[in-house]
This record gives C-alpha cells, sequence and structure tokens, in this order.
C-alpha cells in the first residue's frame, strides 16, 4: 500500500487523481481518532490549510495546535512524518497531498517548483486572509479541473493546476524564511541529510555512488544510509537513483537529444547501460517514457 493510500483513508470525502489527493477537512469527515494507532506518514507533500476552528498536529514528534489565525498553513514536507492528527470542533479547512510519482511525472526535476530541501524545521506558517484566499482559488482551480477528462490535454491541464498551487506556496512561505535558519535550532543529521540533497542537486548528474557523497560530509556511507532512510523512508542509493531518474525526464523531454546524448549528459558509460538503469527504477524504456510524454511543460 502507497502512503498516499495511507493517507487518503483520513479523509471520508477526497479525490485521488495522478498520484495527489485533495480533500475537505472537517470534523464530520475526518475518518480518524486520537485514540486510532495513526501510522507515521512520510515521502508525500501535504499542506493543511485551515480557514476555521482548529486542527492539533504532530509532525516528527513536535506537536502544534493550528487555527484560522495562527500556524493557518501546515507544510508537510517529504522527509518529515506526520505522526498524529485530531480536528477541533468547527474545523474547516482544505488538504493536499502529491505524491513523489506526481512530481516526477508532471515537474520534470524543473526547479521552481521542487519542493524545497531546506530550512526544513519550518512545517507551520501564519498567512495573512489574503493570502489564505488566494490559495483557496489555487486549490479549487485543481477541484475544477479533477476529473474532467482522460486525454493528455486534459492530464496536463491538471498538472499545471497542481503545479501552480505548489509553487504559490513556495514562494508564499520564503517570504516568511528571509532570514538564515540557525544551524542550533535543528539536530546534526538533519542539516547533514539537508547537505546531501543539496549536494545531489547539483552532482547527480555525474556522481551516482553512494561513497562519493559520505565522502563530502566526513561521513560513512552506512550513517549516510542511516540517517536518509530516518528522514525520507528511502535509502541513500535509492535517494541517488530518484534523483537521476528525475534529471533525465527533464533531457528526455527533450526531443532534440538523443538517447546516448542523454545518457552522456548523465555520465553512463553508454545509452544501453542508461536504458537499463532508467527501466529497472521506472518501468519503462527511455524511449517509452519520451513517447508517453510528448507535450513539454511550458514552465522552464
Amino acid at each position: 500500500m502507497s502512503k498516499l493510500d495511507d493517507f487518503s483513508r483520513l479523509f471520508a470525502e477526497k479525490h485521488i487523481e495522478q498520484g495527489t489527493l485533495q480533500a475537505e477537512v472537517r470534523s464530520s469527515n475526518c475518518i480518524w481518532t486520537a485514540q486510532e494507532p495513526f501510522k507515521p506518514i512520510s515521502d508525500l507533500i501535504i499542506r493543511f490549510f485551515i480557514l476555521k476552528g482548529s486542527l492539533q498536529v504532530c509532525i516528527d514528534g513536535q506537536t502544534q495546535t493550528c487555527t484560522n489565525k495562527t500556524n493557518n498553513l501546515i507544510d508537510i514536507k517529504p522527509f518529515n512524518r506526520l505522526e498524529y492528527l485530531q480536528p477541533g470542533k468547527g474545523i474547516h479547512g482544505f488538504a493536499i497531498a502529491i505524491s513523489r510519482t506526481f512530481m516526477d511525472a508532471a515537474a520534470h526535476g524543473n526547479r521552481p517548483v521542487q519542493h524545497s530541501m531546506h530550512r526544513f524545521a519550518s512545517n507551520f506558517y501564519t498567512l495573512k486572509k489574503t493570502e489564505t484566499n488566494i490559495l483557496l482559488a489555487y486549490f479549487n482551480l485543481i477541484r475544477q479541473n479533477a476529473g474532467i477528462g482522460d486525454s493528455a490535454l486534459d492530464k496536463t491541464i491538471f498538472q499545471h493546476a497542481v503545479l501552480l498551487f505548489h509553487a504559490k506556496t513556495i514562494k508564499m512561505t520564503e517570504a516568511y524564511l528571509k532570514t538564515p535558519l540557525n544551524p542550533l535550532e535543528i539536530s546534526r543529521p538533519a542539516l547533514l541529510c539537508n547537505r546531501f540533497f543539496t549536494l545531489l542537486e547539483t552532482q547527480a548528474v555525474k556522481e551516482h555512488e553512494v561513497a562519493f557523497y559520505a565522502r563530502k560530509l566526513n561521513i560513512s556511507t552506512h550513517y549516510l544510509t542511516h540517517i536518509c532512510q530516518h528522514y525520507t523512508g528511502k535509502s541513500a542509493s535509492q535517494a541517488i537513483a530518484d534523483m537521476i531518474v528525475t534529471k533525465a525526464s527533464v533531457f528526455l523531454r527533450k526531443p532534440d537529444l538523443s538517447i546516448q546524448q542523454v545518457a552522456d549528459h548523465l555520465s553512463f558509460s553508454d545509452a544501453s547501460s542508461f536504458g537499463k538503469f532508467f527501466r529497472r527504477h521506472t518501468g519503462k524504456t527511455p524511449t517509452e517514457y519520451r513517447n508517453e510524454n510528448s507535450i513539454p511543460l511550458i514552465m522552464e
């Protein structure tokens, strides 16, 4: 069962499409209770925004009570662990969950819409009413374009609606984070994990081995895998593979590049070894992926 399936079971009224979930949050349609065992959920981008009432949330062992006036946007990143949810009386809000599957298919590594891997001590934001109304309008755009058709164009429209909401949220939250994060506020393992993903962004096209990143961080490969598993639920080698696949999907969307040229850009010895790697991690050959994703995103 996927993390999205685990998350979807918390709501009676929701819509699932292309690896995303949209749900209205009310006391009457939240189908969990404080007494139920709650399996921690990670590997999803999850956002709640609260219009009325309160929602108590536990993320990475820290519990926070969020209301429509204080901490009304809850931003849960893929490496966070959502451990507890308890809606208060009169709660009204919305939730959206975006899976890595959706992001790989829709964003194709595009930097402006990739979820920030830094500042991951920050999960709660107090937005102004005007900002909340803007996010609500973008959320309604997603709902309006959900389930409207199965054509490639319909799917692309829905993807763009989700990415617009995602990018707008990032822009809003970054405005609240203009001062550098104090390293003393987060643990050393968290800082190391952050540095690892920062390195991946620039080095994954040429460095494919865990040992390279461990040397850069002055830690053992075992410890790097341990902290990566803790914060993301994946091994360091899987995180590297995911980044390579994401970058490969960007190159494959460019029709002027041959498969061999894509393999060269990603430092594979030849097109055959790249093809085997890509198929092992996606279930498709590079050519099959290119043929199925012939509509480029206009976001570069």
